[in-house]
């Protein structure tokens, strides 16, 4: 490095929110491959410029099932990639919001089961909750 240089960073733009979503207090109930009931809300949904953020509440559903994360399977039948997850909670109340690299403007479907990465694969199903407008 040269005298008087420094490493700079490299930055890309900083997310943009556009538009919070919220799909009229969606309940939902849904049998997941283990046999369980999983029973929960889809409380919102954000559109960033660059991914799409969804929120999700389980009611008397401990996390730690691989089939309660969230994943979003886009019209083609691929899966949207999984940017970031977190979720916490206990017993009787878990919430959940996972952030996934936004499509091209479509419907997708929102469901569980998204495994380590965010999308199903051979060792997980894919349980459909309801779709999403992406514009």
């Amino acid at each position: 490095m040269a005298p008087g240089s420094s490493w700079g960073t490299i930055r890309s733009p900083e997310p943009r929110l556009e538009q919070v979503l919220l799909p009229y207090k969606h309940e939902f109930e849904v049998a997941v491959p283990e046999g369980v009931a999983v029973h929960g809300y889809v409380l919102s949904y954000e559109i960033w410029n660059a991914f799409v953020r969804v929120n999700i509440a389980l009611i008397d559903t401990p996390l730690g099932s691989i089939h309660d994360r969230p994943a979003l399977r886009l019209a083609d039948g691929s899966d949207a990639r999984l940017v970031q997850g977190n979720g916490g909670g206990g017993e009787r109340f878990s919430a959940l919001s996972a952030s996934f690299a936004r499509p091209a403007p479509q419907t997708v479907t929102l469901g569980l089961g998204g495994g380590m990465l965010g999308k199903p694969d051979g060792k997980v199903s894919f349980t459909p909750v309801m779709e999403l407008e992406i514009p």
